[in-house]
């Protein structure tokens, strides 16, 4: 359970950072 919980505020930071590149 803890990996999970460090894992998904990666994945919500990385699916951040893609709309910011396709923005550009």
């Amino acid at each position: 359970m803890a990996m999970g919980h460090m894992i998904n505020p990666l994945i919500l930071v990385k699916n951040l950072e893609s709309i910011n590149v396709d923005f550009q």
